[in-house]
């Protein structure tokens, strides 16, 4: 049973019961009112407003991944840890990796309440961007690798969600 609110929630649509988008995803518009898109005249179509608990979970998760500390202004301790440290340089990788690892799990433990034996690993490479292929340069960011293991309390059943995130300044040759 669909019981949880996709996000984020759009309160019109949440009191009429309904929301319309466009078939084609048209610039992510969305419509409380049936019809056609603007943008490509496709007919609109309803959208489910309600998610799995699964879905709800990652949502919230991802919410907290991207969101930086002090950024929500009603909780100044909501967000990730990583971006503290977006431009640092760092020297012991190994470290580095374990301690956001251990401050990714305890945000999500904490604002997170439906799960339980949460495990976090946490990878780090470099990625190259290249650039058009008239131009020589690249573009080096680093990527991180966020895994969480877990179970769902209310069921115990097992909780997988991965997150890739790139950091760090950009490096141009």
């Amino acid at each position: 049973m669909l019981r949880y609110y996709k996000q984020p929630v759009s309160f019109f649509a949440l009191s009429h019961g309904k929301e319309f988008h466009c078939k084609k995803f048209c610039d992510n518009l969305k419509f409380a009112q049936p019809g056609s898109c603007p943008v490509c005249n496709e007919d609109l179509e309803e959208t489910i407003l309600t998610c799995t608990i699964q879905q709800s979970i990652a949502q919230r998760i991802h919410l907290i991944l991207i969101t930086n500390l002090k950024e929500f202004r009603y909780d100044t301790e909501f967000g990730c840890i990583i971006w503290e440290h977006d431009f640092e340089n760092i020297y012991n990788i190994n470290l580095w990796k374990d301690q956001m690892a251990k401050a990714v799990k305890e945000e999500i433990a904490k604002y997170e309440l439906r799960l339980q034996n949460i495990k976090t690993s946490l990878d780090l490479t470099e990625e190259e961007f290249m650039g058009k292929e008239k131009e020589v340069y690249k573009k080096i960011k680093r990527r991180v690798d966020i895994k969480i293991n877990a179970n769902i309390k209310k069921t115990n059943e097992p909780f997988f969600f991965q997150e890739l995130l790139y950091v760090s300044p950009v490096w141009i040759d």
